[in-house]
């Protein structure tokens, strides 16, 4: 047995001059009965709650400057196949991407594009359990880390045909020394 909610919800605000201001959440929430599985009646499959804001301003044509927050955790504890221990957990990790750039965006018939590139971004990460710290790249006994490096984030949506729509993102941030 399977059952997937999935939301999102967006608040925006366009002055259709120079000046835009766009708020997007997005929650999902998915369970999952494996027979494998003798340990939890139900497991999370899909487990999501983003919120990204973005403040806009015209450069030219199809560029804006952006100031863009992106912040995300997820709503359950994160377990294995017949095992109690809990890898992941409601702020463990919460992670929050502050970061200025520039975003070009792309609007065809049934096609949007767009993609901000961020030489200048925070990544602070946040674990409130203690045992999964080092799990997520924290030093042991730290709750939090506070990174700095660039961010692209590229958000695409298709309508392929009539109530059929594809979406997909791509999001990298780098430190200069690893990766995400």
């Amino acid at each position: 047995y399977s059952l997937k909610a999935d939301m999102t919800i967006r608040a925006n605000y366009d002055n259709k001059q120079k000046f835009k201001f766009l708020n997007t959440l997005e929650m999902r929430l998915g369970f999952q009965k494996s027979q494998n599985d003798n340990t939890h009646k139900f497991r999370t499959n899909s487990d999501l709650i983003r919120l990204t804001n973005k403040l806009n301003i015209t450069a030219v044509k199809r560029w804006d400057y952006t100031v863009m927050l992106q912040s995300w955790t997820q709503f359950y504890p994160g377990y294995h196949a017949n095992d109690t221990k809990v890898y992941s957990d409601f702020m463990s990790p919460f992670e929050s991407v502050l970061s200025v750039g520039m975003t070009y965006t792309l609007d065809v018939k049934n096609f949007h594009f767009d993609a901000t590139l961020s030489p200048i971004a925070g990544n602070f990460k946040y674990v409130d359990r203690l045992s999964l710290s080092t799990s997520f790249g924290l030093k042991e006994g730290k709750h939090c880390r506070l990174d700095y490096g660039s961010n692209i984030t590229a958000n695409y949506r298709w309508n392929m045909f009539k109530n059929v729509e594809w979406r997909g993102r791509i999001y990298y941030f780098t430190d200069y020394s690893r990766t995400q």
